[in-house]
């Protein structure tokens, strides 16, 4: 049962990369144990927090598809919560949980994804890179 479990989230986890990776969104992921919270360097980092996901993958897949997350915490016991971080796990502080299932995950972002950085685009081009904008053709 168990190892049926794992083959399934293991799955799960090959198909989100598949689809990050071809969607140019990728992404490494800093996973922490089990126990620990996370500390934003400043509370206006928190982006968002989302009730009743009972699935640390299912956080992790929101921070993914969020272009400012770096940081999340999941905590799937009840009442299951995902916090998203704008703050990276290197800038906040990683401490001991009241709760012996949260997880937190950072992530990291490929340096490939900026090459783009100030070069000519055109704002009628849909975005190939969700990372950055035009602004003045730029």
């Amino acid at each position: 049962m168990l190892s049926t479990i794992w083959w399934s989230v293991l799955g799960l986890v090959l198909i989100s990369i598949h689809t990050v990776q071809s969607q140019i969104m990728q992404s490494s992921l800093n996973l922490q144990a089990p126990g620990l919270d996370f500390l934003p360097a400043n509370p206006v980092e928190l982006i968002t927090t989302y009730t009743g996901m009972n699935s640390f993958l299912l956080c992790y897949i929101q921070c993914n598809m969020n272009p400012l997350c770096r940081t999340f915490v999941s905590d799937i016991v009840l009442p299951s919560v995902c916090r998203l971080y704008e703050g990276s796990i290197d800038t906040g502080t990683i401490v001991k949980s009241s709760s012996l299932t949260s997880r937190v995950g950072g992530l990291y972002y490929y340096p490939s994804l900026y090459a783009m950085y100030n070069q000519m685009c055109d704002p009628h081009v849909l975005p190939s890179n969700r990372y950055l904008i035009c602004v003045d053709n730029v």
